[in-house]
């Protein structure tokens, strides 16, 4: 004998089963609402979302996978990507400076006559000031001390220690340029001077050649040519080159071909156009005519014959 169900509940379950029979749902989410990051609920519209049917945009689904990028470990032995280049090699501009004190035996002579000058000067003070036994003394440091050993045994080790300090920091300080760059400047540089020859520069010599034998030129070349080129390549040559004449020129007082050629080159390509307030140029083209009058160059020597021969950069070096 089965128990009456009652009407109210026969009806509930009847409506809970018409509920999950015409109820909607969206197997993929739409593009709109994964970009929102957004639950994707279906509309009354077949195809359209509500978000969509909202906003009245076009609910695209994607019916496949999205496309991953390739593993690269998938790809065949020949579609691998090919390395990327190596860093070329860097190279420095050794330039010799003729600097007071730079070697070894200029700062012992400095020392030396340093030592004799403060033994002179405590032996005019004992004459001035005489010990007595009897007298107290006036010096508020007891006689004969300025020439005690102990005060010039530290001195040799002070110098050497300001020697080595200062070596130091010139060599952490030059800087460290590209070779396939400076390469690159100076065939470039080539082709400029066809309208102004004022140095010989062979077909031959490469940057690592004119790094040892023509340092200053080369500083000289690879400022000019990187002012065309490169701005932060033609900053770095350009601080460097005027750091360098400045120590050759008015600290180390040198006078050489090296050095006019150096200048020249840099004032005939020196780009106004990145610095049109410095004029800072005009001096170094004064600078330029002085070296060419201490050098001699505007003298008809003699030295060179009539002949027409071929200039060579050995018959410079030796004006």
């Amino acid at each position: 004998m089965s128990c009456p169900v009652p009407a109210k509940d026969t009806a509930a379950n009847a409506a809970a089963a018409t509920g999950a029979a015409g109820r909607k749902r969206t197997p993929t989410a739409c593009e709109a609402c994964r970009v929102d990051k957004i639950r994707c609920l279906p509309s009354d519209e077949p195809g359209v979302c509500q978000k969509c049917l909202v906003s009245k945009k076009e609910c695209i689904s994607r019916t496949g996978p999205r496309r991953r990028r390739p593993n690269r470990s998938m790809l065949a032995p020949g579609n691998h990507l090919p390395p990327p280049p190596k860093p070329s090699g860097t190279f420095t501009i050794d330039i010799p400076l003729s600097q007071p004190f730079e070697t070894a035996s200029a700062a012992a002579a400095a020392s030396s006559s340093s030592e004799s000058l403060r033994h002179a000067h405590s032996t005019y003070l004992d004459s001035l000031f005489p010990p007595s036994p009897n007298t107290p003394s006036l010096l508020p440091w007891p006689a004969g001390s300025l020439s005690e050993p102990s005060c010039s045994a530290s001195s040799p080790s002070a110098s050497s220690t300001t020697t080595n300090t200062t070596t130091t920091a010139a060599s952490t300080t030059r800087p460290r340029f590209n070779l396939a760059s400076a390469a690159s400047l100076l065939d470039f540089f080539r082709g400029m001077l066809t309208y102004c020859p004022v140095i010989l520069l062979p077909d031959d010599v490469t940057v690592r050649d004119l790094a040892r034998t023509r340092p200053f030129v080369l500083l000289a070349i690879l400022a000019a040519a990187a002012g065309a080129r490169s701005l932060q390549g033609h900053s770095l040559y350009d601080d460097e080159f005027r750091r360098v004449f400045a120590l050759k020129l008015v600290a180390g007082g040198e006078r050489s071909v090296e050095l006019l050629q150096g200048i020249l080159i840099y004032c005939l390509w020196y780009p106004f156009h990145l610095r049109p307030r410095v004029r800072q140029v005009f001096q170094y083209t004064r600078m330029a005519a002085d070296l060419v009058h201490d050098l001699e160059l505007d003298v008809n020597s003699g030295h060179f014959p009539s002949s027409s021969s071929p200039m060579t950069p050995e018959r410079l070096d030796s004006i």
